[in-house]
């Protein structure tokens, strides 16, 4: 006859501590390597504005020839009628101007309209609407009429709570660590884009960081190339002044 044995008191306090160890140490190092949550809700709402920007430039329904419009670019005005909603108007009236803004909007999980998009917003008043995750957004006001220009969409990612910093990657690091408000830029043919002297946004679209303090992260950024016309300007000047006192002292 086998004689069935069953666990001790100790054995099982030994195996609960066990397991209790091990699951400390998990949530430690699972807390140790998560990126900090600006740069997380930044990632998301820059791929947010390009693809929804993407869809709204392509549809024909609301810029292309479907409506009143002449081509696919977001300088076209015309009005467009699309589930029951429309949006546009005559050149230089308030509803061309919020034309982008509010077929925008119906793309994003609205949960609060604080101000028409006719109407000029600061983060202040609310912006123009807050969605459920959180985000304050202020659009652009414009008809998109300079090919050449970028018109600004801005987002504050951490509206309430405990990180609710209210400052900018421009912003000095001492009184600011990390910033929660940030802007991308949108062309009249859809294009989306970083602002050029903004390295630590490009910074944070490219990496994920864990752990380290703004400080750190806006080092980092520092050693990215500025891709702006001044800065060119400044290296090509530098380069031919060199160029030149080299052949000065032959």
């Amino acid at each position: 006859m086998k004689i069935k044995r069953a666990f001790t008191l100790t054995e099982l306090l030994i195996t609960v501590t066990i397991i209790g160890i091990i699951a400390s140490l998990m949530i430690r190092s699972i807390a140790q390597n998560r990126p900090n949550n600006e740069q997380l809700m930044i990632k998301k709402v820059y791929t947010e504005v390009s693809n929804v920007v993407n869809q709204m430039v392509n549809n024909d329904k609301w810029y292309g020839n479907g409506n009143e419009n002449t081509g696919t670019s977001l300088s076209n005005t015309g009005t467009a009628t699309y589930k029951g909603y429309t949006f546009g108007g005559a050149a230089g009236s308030d509803a061309a101007k919020a034309k982008f803004c509010n077929i925008f909007k119906t793309y994003l999980n609205v949960a609060k309209t604080n101000n028409e998009c006719t109407q000029e917003a600061t983060f202040e008043n609310g912006g123009h609407f807050v969605t459920a995750d959180g985000v304050v957004w202020i659009l652009p006001l414009t008809e998109f009429s300079d090919a050449d220009q970028t018109y600004e969409i801005q987002v504050d990612v951490t509206s309430s709570g405990s990180n609710d910093r209210n400052c900018t990657t421009e912003d000095n690091i001492d009184n600011c660590n990390g910033p929660d408000r940030f802007k991308i830029l949108v062309k009249q043919n859809g294009m989306i884009e970083v602002p050029t002297k903004d390295k630590v946004l490009r910074y944070y679209l490219k990496n994920f960081e864990y752990n380290k303090s703004f400080k750190e992260i806006k080092e980092a950024a520092n050693k990215l190339p500025v891709y702006d016309e001044e800065s060119k300007s400044d290296e090509t000047e530098e380069s031919d002044s060199q160029t030149e006192n080299e052949n000065t002292d032959e």
